[in-house]
């Protein structure tokens, strides 16, 4: 994730995988403060100078989870143009908001109107799952298992390696929170209040950690 002047420090932030017009997204959600950014764009806005990590929303939610904030538009050497949105919002579910976009000149980067029609004016965010550790009950406690003392367990946005990372688990580390089903060798987790995807072939139950490390003791 790309941190510009001026930005929250969403390191501790839960974050989720989101589909928008066409490009990949990543919603973190850090307490009252929600971020928007793009993790895969799509081949048109790409054009316009948007990149991994380039932010398209940033805002707040009130006590009734009501979200507002600036959205941005994008033209390429036009810099920053952004404009209120606001709208319902939980994160894992799908959510819309809305506002007044401006409108540019066909050429260069003056605003000539704004309008409440069409794409800029009602953004919409698809989940592509639902919350981490958040399905089907109670969540189930894993233990990071194969990795050598030192390493770590890389924590993705999404189910594969294509996707970026969002943090590190440590190996041996028991403090991992996940909830079936999984999908593909990769399962949802939650840890340390971030949200991701891990690989499930290091992953081990605790009770099945436990056992192994009582075995281990009775043979000694």
């Amino acid at each position: 994730m790309i941190l510009l002047a001026g930005q929250l420090n969403f390191a501790a932030a839960k974050s989720l995988a989101y589909d928008h017009n066409g490009s990949l997204m990543q919603v973190e959600q850090a307490g009252r403060q929600v971020q928007i950014t793009y993790q895969t764009p799509r081949q048109g806005i790409a054009a316009q100078g948007v990149g991994p990590g380039t932010m398209l929303f940033s805002g707040t939610l009130d006590n009734s989870n009501y979200l507002s904030g600036m959205a941005r538009i994008f033209r390429r050497g036009c810099g920053v143009i952004d404009y209120y949105v606001y709208g319902d919002f939980a994160l894992g579910r799908d959510f819309q908001l809305s506002g007044a976009a401006p409108i540019l000149a066909a050429q260069g980067c003056r605003v000539v109107n704004n309008t409440y029609d069409g794409q800029n004016a009602n953004l919409v965010f698809t989940a592509r799952e639902a919350e981490p550790g958040r399905r089907g009950g109670a969540a189930l406690r894993f233990c990071v298992s194969g990795i050598r003392l030192g390493g770590f367990l890389n924590m993705r946005i999404g189910p594969g390696t294509q996707w970026g990372v969002i943090d590190r688990i440590a190996a041996s580390s028991c403090s991992v929170l996940a909830a079936a089903p999984a999908r593909s060798g990769w399962q949802p987790v939650e840890h340390e209040g971030r949200l991701g995807w891990v690989t499930q072939r290091y992953l081990r139950s605790v009770e099945q950690t436990l056992s192994a490390k009582s075995r281990i003791l009775n043979h000694r």
